[in-house]
């Protein structure tokens, strides 16, 4: 059996929730902050976003989780660009175009992914949020 890494003990699976036509996988990430979603994190698994818990505010989390899902939902509807194909830079060289019926969708795939999801979230957030 390979033993779990600390990073791997620091994420608390949350949920399988679902989004659009997909389930994704959510994570609670202990002691971080920021968040990230793979649309295919390795061969096996399903989509997956990972919510950092070390802050000190619900809305700080509320916010991280609405951005990782309104991206994800924004690259799912192919409105998502590198402007130099390298995805290896970081965020800052995303860039998004889409028109307002686009938007309307993108948001309305997250309103419904997380209506269920932050209850749950919220459970995690105040066993794990910082002291």
């Amino acid at each position: 059996m390979k033993k779990k890494s600390k990073s791997d003990l620091d994420q608390i699976f949350i949920g399988t929730f679902e989004f659009c036509w997909m389930n994704v996988e959510v994570y609670g990430w202990r002691g971080q902050t920021g968040g990230w979603f793979y649309m295919k994190p390795d061969e096996k698994s399903p989509p997956r976003i990972k919510i950092g818990l070390g802050y000190k505010y619900w809305w700080e989390v509320v916010a991280v989780l609405l951005h990782e899902a309104t991206e994800m939902s924004i690259d799912n509807q192919q409105c998502r660009f590198s402007n130099c194909g390298d995805h290896a830079h970081g965020s800052d060289g995303y860039i998004f175009n889409f028109n307002h019926n686009q938007f309307s969708e993108a948001v309305a795939r997250v309103a419904y992914f997380v209506t269920p999801l932050l209850p749950e979230l919220a459970n995690v957030w105040k066993k794990y949020k910082p002291k």
